[in-house]
């Protein structure tokens, strides 16, 4: 009997000692860089970068959609959105739909705030060192508020979706993410595009050269462009600015 216990006792311990390895210093990489990209811009789409007003490359593929006066102070709707880029480098069509209702004083008839919601596929290739082709998909739902009459500090909370994958050529090899964001009470600072606070939910699963992963983890913004990354077992401190990540 006393063998018994014993035996059962050493399962149940190593049963509580495992714990899940988590992500690798590669993979929460490959996470930081899509938070980075998805925020600022880089990926389409609205931007923190953009304030209390509508990413311009979106609004002015259709100009003629916006009116004001009408709801609120306005809206812009497009479900057939076109845009075609070339630099020379980087080619890419952008196609999907974008949603804004912007929000007004009503003494000053100046924009505070807005909602947006946005659903963009964006396809191309880039020539550039390296060379790779690549898929974007975006879904953003955000309600962004001015917090004072110069609108040189926002809020916003909301959701986004974010879809990638790139393929290199050479070498060849591949990445692929999907992350999914819950942002709450995101407060920015204009001048800098500095988010100060917040939080956000993540889920983010990947496969690449890094191999494959399938995590939770929860964001923190801290202010000078930082944020924490929060998985399991494991902490990350991301810099907004760079994509640098460092273990905590």
């Amino acid at each position: 009997m006393l063998l018994a216990v014993a035996v059962l006792y050493s399962s149940c311990k190593k049963t509580e000692n495992k714990q899940p390895a988590g992500p690798t210093l590669d993979q929460v990489k490959a996470i930081a860089t899509n938070l980075v990209q998805s925020l600022s811009g880089g990926y389409g789409g609205a931007s923190i970068k953009d304030g209390v007003a509508a990413n311009a490359k979106l609004t002015a593929a259709n100009p003629k959609l916006k009116t004001q006066g009408e709801t609120g102070c306005g809206f812009y709707n497009d479900n057939s959105l076109n845009i075609p880029f070339d630099d020379g480098t980087t080619k890419s069509t952008t196609t999907g739909s974008v949603h804004y209702q912007f929000l007004c004083d009503d003494v000053t008839n100046k924009t505070t705030g807005y909602d947006v919601n946005t659903i963009l596929n964006i396809n191309g290739d880039t020539k550039g060192t390296p060379a790779y082709t690549f898929s974007y998909y975006l879904n953003q739902d955000y309600q962004v508020r001015g917090l004072n009459e110069a609108n040189s500090n926002f809020t916003f909370s909301g959701t986004l979706k974010s879809i990638i994958r790139q393929d290199y050529t050479n070498p060849s090899s591949y990445i692929s993410v999907v992350s999914t964001y819950k942002f709450t009470d995101m407060f920015v600072h204009a001048a800098d595009n500095d988010i100060t606070g917040g939080t956000a939910a993540l889920e983010s699963e990947g496969a690449g050269t890094n191999g494959t992963w399938d995590l939770t983890a929860t964001l923190t913004f801290l202010g000078n462009h930082k944020a924490k990354l929060a998985f399991l077992n494991k902490t990350y401190l991301v810099d907004l600015l760079t994509g640098t990540v460092t273990p905590v």
